[in-house]
């Protein structure tokens, strides 16, 4: 993760705690490869955000607003930091 990279995503995670409350995270990390130097700034890995989102059981429609939200919310906080197409994966459990 590059330093714009940690912003946006701590932006995320802000964002997600003012309005769903309760966020987990966790992060993977994965070595750098040793033909690149060590950069202390720059972290190698995946970060995982958990929330528990208060939605009916069934409510198809709040789950695909909440979906949207999300997606957006991804979307514009990367596009802010100069990263157009980032890489994610959003599960809607």
């Amino acid at each position: 993760m590059s330093s714009p990279s940690i912003v946006a995503a701590t932006q995320i995670v802000l964002v997600m705690l003012r309005t769903i409350g309760r966020v987990e995270l966790d992060f993977v990390q994965r070595e750098q490869r040793a033909a690149t130097q060590f950069q202390p700034y720059r972290l190698a890995g995946t970060l995982l955000v958990a929330a528990n989102a208060a939605v009916a059981p069934g409510d198809a429609e709040a789950v695909a607003r909440l979906e949207r939200m999300i997606r957006t919310l991804v979307e514009r906080q990367y596009a802010r930091q100069g990263i157009p197409d980032v890489e994610y994966d959003l599960q809607m459990l």
